[in-house]
């Protein structure tokens, strides 16, 4: 019993190291069918849900991808990450976490400037352990959504969005740089909810 449960220890513990950088990352299909993905272009490439964030002594490795909708306040969230791993080493690891509050028809266009609650962080984790944080900044934010698919029944959330993230200054404010930023452009997510 013992060698049973060391063996499974290290195969979910590799299966988490395996390699998977490639130069030609490509952004995931656009789609409708809950395929449990999200992508989108930033200035260094391509980001898109992809490797697992393990935690060995803390019982393994969790989805890359999580999703929800809470209905009595209308409020999708949304958490993904990227780990990429080449050689057997991290060479990037990174997350987004997206919530948002949803219009009762759900479909449609969203955006900031028309005062729609959006919330995108996109957080860079540091091999020293200092982490970097891209966000909405609390003044004149600048992000939009465009909701395709909308289905509670099925479970499904599909959508398009673009926008311009400001690197938080320190992590004891929500205060963000006039300066550091990147733009999340053709982005799109597809994901099953609970």
């Amino acid at each position: 019993m013992r060698k049973a449960l060391y063996t499974v220890l290290l195969i979910s513990l590799w299966s988490c190291r395996k390699d998977n950088f490639s130069l030609n990352r490509t952004l995931p299909e656009a789609t409708t069918v809950g395929a449990q993905t999200i992508g989108f272009l930033i200035p260094i490439g391509v980001w898109r849900n992809e490797g697992q964030v393990c935690f060995p002594f803390a019982g393994g490795c969790r989805e890359n991808i999580r999703a929800g909708f809470q209905n009595d306040t209308r409020s999708f969230w949304l958490s993904a990450d990227e780990v990429l791993r080449q050689s057997g080493q991290v060479i990037r690891s990174s997350n987004v976490d997206f919530n948002m509050d949803i219009r009762t028809a759900g479909i449609g266009n969203y955006s900031t400037i028309n005062g729609d609650r959006i919330h995108f962080t996109y957080i860079i984790r540091g091999a020293s352990g200092l982490d970097t944080m891209y966000m909405l900044p609390q003044v004149s934010p600048h992000f939009q959504v465009t909701i395709t698919r909308f289905d509670t029944i099925a479970g499904i959330v599909a959508a398009s969005f673009s926008g311009i993230l400001f690197r938080r200054n320190d992590f004891s404010s929500s205060t963000t740089s006039t300066s550091d930023s990147v733009f999340i452009r053709d982005g799109r997510l597809d994901v099953r909810i609970r």
